[in-house]
Parts: C-alpha cells; sequence; structure tokens
C-alpha cells in the first residue's frame, strides 16, 4: 500500500499532524510512505517507522512547488492507495488515487488535534509523536550528560508578538532552580532555538554560563533536538514549534500564550499546562497590528504569574509520578546463556521481572535466578502458547515483553515508566534498531524478516498471543499509542547465523502449515506462485524498503524474505515432522 501524507511546512503544526501518520502506521503495518512537507520540518519524519521517502517542498512563487510535487509524485508510484493531504490544496484531486483525506482547516473553536482527527472521521484526537532512533539519542546524551535535572527554553518564536522578554525568562529560571525553594535547585538550563534567533536568545545564554548552561541554540539537527528535549525535567517557552515538539516527546510543558489562540494550539498532553497574557487575546491588538513590525504583545504575561504556572504543572506530574503503576517485564528464553545476562542487567527499572525457560539445559536457569526469582520451567511447542504462559504468570498492571538478544536502553527504561503513569488500558507499538553483528541496519526489514516496530508495552489484558510456532497472530484491545525510543535488537551474529535462521523459521512455519491444513486447502498457493512471491517479497524489501542501502546485508534481507514463504511451501509440502 503506497500513502502520500501531505503535511506542514512549519514545525509546530507538523508535529500536531505526527498522530494522524502514527494512526496510519498502526492500521496499516505494511505501507509504504511518503511524506510531503517544507524544509524546516522535513527532519522531523526522518525516524518515523514506514517513511521510505520524504519530499522536500521548497516554495517558490505563483505556488511553484505544488506544481513540483504534482510532478514527483504523478511519477511514482503509478497510483496511489491513500493521498493524505493536510494543506487543504487540490493536489490529492489531481493525482491518481483510490482514497483521499483532506484537511480543510475548519477547528469548530476546538484545539487543532479534534479538526485533524475528523480527517480519518476519528472518535478522539492521535497524540503528537516526535521521533528518534539511535543515533539521535547518542548525540543527545552528549550533549545533556547525566547531572542532575535540566531545565529547558524556548525563549524564541517566528514573530515577535508572541515572545516573551528574555529577562523575563532570565528571572523566571533563576526563580525555578533556586537552591532555596525552587522546584528543581541548582538545575542546568538547556536554551533551545534555530539558529537565525540566537540574537534572541543571547540575554538568557548570557545570564546562565559556565557548567550550568547547555547552548543548544542553531546546534543539533531537529531530530537530535527532540532527543535532547527528552532528556529535560522541565520545558517553558512561548507557542512555537519546540513548544509542541516538547509535549509530544511528553517532557512537562508549559506554553507561554498572548496573541494566539491556546484553546486550538496549546500543547497536548497529560504533562502540560498553558498560561496567558492579563490581557485576553481579543484585546491585544491595537489598530493597524502588523505582526511584521509590531513589537511583542506579551507584556502583560507577569513572572509572577509563569511561575505559578510552572510550579502547580510540576507539582501535579510529581504527583502523578507517585502513582505510577506496577510494571512486570517478560523475557522467554530457550537456551539463551551466552546473551541473557546483558539482557537482564538492562531491566531493573521493573517492579518484576519473570522469565520463563523452555527446555533450557545450557545455564540459563543459574543465570536468571541471579536476578528474579519469578521463574516458569516447562516445554512448549507453540510459541504463542509458552508467551501467553508467561504473560498469565505476571502480576504488574502493565507488561513489557523482551526478548534475550534486545537491550533496553536508560532512555527507553525512563520512557516506559513515565508512559504507563496514568495511560489508559491499551498497548504501546515500539520501534526497533536492528542489528548485525555490531552494524546497525536501518533499511530493508519487512516481509516477515525482521520487525521495525510492535506492541511490547501493554495493560493486563490487552493481548493475547495466537497458537503458533512461528511469528503467533496478536489480538490487541485497548488504545493504541507509540513510544519514540527504540528497542535496541540484535537479530543475528553474521552471516551464518541468518542462514541457520532462515532455516529454523521455514521450518517451524512448515509444521504450521501442515497443523492447520493450509497446504492441502491451497490456502499458500503453489509452487509458481510462491516462485512469484520471492521476486515481489525481495523487490518490496531491497527497492521499495530501501534496502540497497545497506550493501550485502540489504542484498541477503531481501532475498531471504523472499525465500522465506517459498522454502516454508517446499517443506511443508515434501518434508514430514
Amino acid at each position: 500500500m503506497n500513502i502520500l501524507f501531505i503535511t506542514s511546512s512549519r514545525i509546530g503544526d507538523a508535529v500536531l499532524s505526527s498522530g494522524l501518520l502514527t494512526h496510519l502506521v498502526t492500521k496499516y503495518p505494511d505501507a509504504h510512505i511518503t511524506v510531503a512537507c517544507g524544509p524546516a520540518a522535513a527532519p522531523l519524519f526522518e525516524a518515523a517507522p514506514l517513511v521510505e521517502r520524504i519530499i522536500v517542498m521548497n516554495k517558490r512563487k505563483w505556488g511553484g512547488h505544488w506544481l513540483d510535487l504534482w510532478r514527483d509524485c504523478i511519477r511514482w508510484p503509478p497510483g496511489w492507495s491513500m493521498v493524505v493531504d493536510l494543506r487543504g490544496s487540490v493536489i490529492a484531486y489531481c493525482l491518481l488515487a483510490r482514497r483521499r483525506r483532506v484537511y480543510w482547516g475548519e477547528t469548530g473553536g476546538r484545539h487543532r488535534l479534534y479538526a485533524l482527527a475528523k480527517v480519518f472521521k476519528l472518535s478522539e484526537p492521535q497524540r503528537p509523536v516526535v521521533w528518534t532512533d539511535h543515533r539521535h539519542e547518542t548525540e543527545a546524551a552528549r550533549l545533556i550528560p547525566e547531572g542532575g535535572p535540566v531545565l529547558a527554553l524556548g525563549p524564541t518564536a517566528n514573530w515577535a508578538g508572541k515572545i516573551w522578554a528574555a529577562d523575563n525568562f532570565v528571572e523566571l529560571s533563576r526563580r525555578l532552580t533556586a537552591d532555596d525553594g525552587g522546584i528543581l535547585p541548582g538545575a542546568r538550563i538547556a536554551v533551545f532555538g534555530a539558529a537565525g534567533e540566537r540574537g534572541l536568545a543571547r540575554p538568557v545564554i548570557e545570564a546562565f554560563g559556565g557548567d550550568r548552561l547547555i547552548d543548544l541554540v542553531g546546534g543539533p539537527d531537529l531530530t537530535t533536538v527532540a532527543a535532547c528535549l527528552g532528556r529535560c525535567a522541565l520545558y517553558i517557552g512561548n507557542d512555537s514549534g519546540l513548544m509542541h515538539m516538547a509535549a509530544a516527546a511528553e517532557v512537562p510543558t508549559l506554553g507561554l500564550f498572548g496573541p494566539s489562540r491556546d484553546e486550538i494550539y496549546a500543547p497536548w498532553g497529560t504533562q502540560t499546562a498553558v498560561v496567558r497574557t492579563a490581557i485576553p487575546y481579543q484585546q491585544l491588538f491595537p489598530p493597524g497590528y502588523d505582526h511584521r513590525t509590531t513589537s511583542s504583545l506579551m507584556d502583560s504575561l507577569t513572572v509572577d504569574a509563569a511561575e505559578a504556572a510552572a510550579r502547580a504543572l510540576w507539582q501535579r506530574c510529581q504527583t502523578r509520578g507517585g502513582m505510577t503503576a506496577s510494571l512486570s517485564v517478560l523475557v522467554v528464553v530457550h537456551n539463551e546463556a551466552a546473551q541473557l545476562a546483558d539482557c537482564l542487567d538492562r531491566l531493573s527499572f521493573a517492579d518484576e521481572i519473570v522469565v520463563v525457560l523452555d527446555r533450557c539445559g545450557d545455564g540459563s536457569r543459574d543465570i536468571a535466578r541471579r536476578y528474579t526469582d519469578h521463574l516458569l520451567e516447562g516445554a512448549w511447542e507453540i510459541e504463542g502458547q509458552r508467551r501467553n504462559a508467561g504473560i498469565a504468570a505476571c502480576t504488574g498492571d502493565w507488561l513489557f515483553e523482551v526478548d534475550a538478544d534486545e537491550r533496553v536502553s536508560p532512555a527507553l527504561a525512563s520512557e516506559i515508566r513515565a508512559a504507563i503513569i496514568d495511560a489508559a488500558p491499551g498497548y504501546f507499538l515500539l520501534p526497533f534498531d536492528n542489528y548485525i553483528g555490531e552494524r546497525l541496519v536501518r533499511h530493508g526489514w519487512g516481509a516477515s524478516w525482521g520487525v521495525s516496530a510492535t506492541a511490547r508495552l501493554f495493560s493486563r489484558g490487552a493481548k493475547t498471543w495466537g497458537d503458533q510456532r512461528i511469528h503467533p497472530e496478536l489480538t490487541l484491545v485497548g488504545a493504541q499509542r507509540w513510544l519514540k525510543t527504540p528497542m535496541e535488537h540484535y537479530v543475528d551474529r553474521d552471516i551464518s547465523d541468518m542462514i541457520r535462521r532462515l532455516d529454523r523459521y521455514s521450518t517451524l512455519r512448515a509444521r504450521d502449515l501442515r497443523a492447520a491444513g493450509e497446504i492441502n486447502r491451497g490456502n499458500v498457493g503453489g509452487l509458481s506462485n510462491n516462485v512469484r512471491r520471492l521476486f515481489s517479497r525481495f523487490f518490496k524489501c531491497y527497492v521499495m524498503r530501501r534496502g540497497y542501502r545497506e550493501g550485502g546485508y540489504g542484498f541477503l534481507i531481501a532475498l531471504f524474505a523472499g525465500l522465506y514463504p517459498l522454502l516454508s511451501y517446499l517443506k511443508a509440502r515434501y518434508e514430514d515432522d
């Protein structure tokens, strides 16, 4: 399925649209998504799941950028499964498409997310997301190392009327980080802004020198900025794209509003708040106001009012943090002594660790006993059954599944704990960083060969595995959301390991086909059909999912993705258990 997703040139609007992209990824997990947006917003989608191409729309006179987009999109693919246009243009009707979804910009006085939800006739808004990957998280850890809390400031905006005075930011920060009475005593100060906004941010930067200052104005790329925001304890800033990024990163976020409508553009989330100017929105604009020449309209917002709002938000978030639901981590093991300790070392953030030992004779049991007393031992032929047995053995309100070849980073552990504080029952989809040996392989995964995202964090009763030996089907209920920090997945040690996995997976799949009678009913097609699938799956992984960018590894991933159904069919047809 090929989807064209046209979104805003502005960073804030693009962030707000990310929830709809998440909806598409969840509903169409095999889709090939092309995102079209302006150059400022384009980096936001670099790490987004299923996004295979980003078309940067550079503004031209007389709307020439729309003609450029039309030319780009009419060539490939020859027809779109769906065109989603969140900019209310006519381009969706100028392209061959089976379905069209267009947002015409009407909010009805409610938050813009409600209006966006109507594009797909959704009953509830979709929470904005900022996607990062291993590179961005690593760079963010370098820019904002461990060492105490960080107060993030966004003292800039895209026009002067929305900018609160820099001196006010300085005074507010000093109060909130004071050793005596501050909510973040001694906290470091991280200042965010675009390269062209350094002049606006300079008074704040100069007020906090030395080791206490983290100057990120005009520094890292936008996706790394998102990762940096995720490492901060509290964000305070003007109504801007940075404010929406901070809220999407699930950082407690206080938005400062004046000449913009917070009922439509407030930061979205359970850990957000706004504080407005004393002068109402309708009375702020003087006669002949021109946003290009008039100065700030934020002067009636006092430091006292902003401080009170920040303290109230912080207290609310801390109270919720004290009521976090219990968390169980489930690890299912079959002879994983070589890597089990490395996996379990990363799971101390959980309230309970449950290890399922399936026919282990290699010392896995002794390793698991060093980390937990919650062991379940047995012999299961069906993968889904042993996982369901493990789920039943967990006692937490929320469960998180980890395999022995996966590693949970501190950033992911922190995000998991934050996500379940007051989350409604349901599940979270989790992105994956897949490694072969020590090499991160980003492209080419798919078609039942490697996972790019799956539901691993879920509330009790929200997830059930099917009765299959390999790739069991899932039944999921409740609200669906996304985590942004990827799981580190060490898929194969080397090429020989990839070959052994292909043999093992196809054997298990063949047993499932025979047990279900699929071969006799002809539901998996004959030899010729599975040979055709070899080529179509290879093309999907190598070309559509850009496996060619990974060199020989990408070629092998695509080849094995195509061989998997063919070998499974041949083994089911000509071999016995």
